[in-house]
């Protein structure tokens, strides 16, 4: 069987506002504290007999006291447990980290996520990839701007109100010649697999929206047309 070094036991900052631990007597919450060192330096082997308990722990209250302490644990805690011979905490490699024999030791350090995810690098990186390619799917890319435009869902509709905004030209107007818009840079070409807009190198919806409708001479009175910066 593999020999087993323990370096550190982990005391847990939330048994403080565990109820099991502070209903408990003062004496019977240091005697927990003790038992889980006893139970890292043993290897989880307590020896019962009181003698052997009262110079492990150096308990110099009335030996008597220590039993009711250590029944006052039981009774709260379920997974401190006992045979014939020895207490013993259930489930304690969870409390420590064990090093098996001719491997490097495991030095404390800080958690990398929680408690259910443990330390694993590879399930952390992995998520921070996904999180990342997310992300990236969020943004709009000058592509996608128009083919939301062409939906005319609500990056149509966004559009239209803020050339309405900065213009005062009816709803209406704005909206025909947004469908002209479209109707000329969907056009396909003879092939028929690609549409005008996709044959462009660049193709910023809201710059050539701004040169269509300061070319569009009829939305002015004085046919000089109007730059719209969207």
């Amino acid at each position: 069987m593999p020999y087993k070094n323990i370096h550190w036991i982990k005391l847990e900052k939330r048994l403080l506002n565990d109820y099991r631990f502070f209903t408990m007597s003062e004496d019977a919450q240091l005697v927990f504290v003790k038992l889980l060192m006893y139970a890292a330096a043993s290897g989880n082997h307590m020896v019962r007999k009181r003698e052997v308990l009262v110079s492990v722990l150096r308990y110099n209250s009335d030996p008597s006291k220590l039993q009711v302490a250590i029944d006052e644990i039981r009774a709260n805690f379920p997974k401190f447990k006992a045979n014939r011979y020895y207490y013993y905490f259930k489930e304690f490699e969870n409390r420590l980290n064990w090093t098996v024999e001719d491997t490097k030791k495991e030095l404390p350090r800080n958690s990398l996520g929680t408690p259910k995810e443990g330390t694993d690098k590879s399930k952390i990186k992995s998520k921070i990839k996904i999180k990342n390619k997310i992300r990236e799917e969020e943004k709009l890319t000058p592509s996608k701007e128009m083919k939301l435009f062409i939906e005319r869902g609500d990056f149509f509709k966004g559009l239209v109100d803020y050339v309405l905004e900065k213009t005062n030209l009816p709803k209406d107007a704005i909206e025909k010649e947004f469908d002209n818009f479209i109707g000329y840079w969907t056009e396909r070409n003879k092939s028929g697999t690609k549409q005008r807009w996709e044959l462009e190198k660049t193709f910023e919806i809201k710059r050539r929206l701004s040169t269509w409708f300061r070319n569009a001479g009829k939305f002015n009175s004085n046919k000089k047309g109007k730059t719209i910066l969207i």
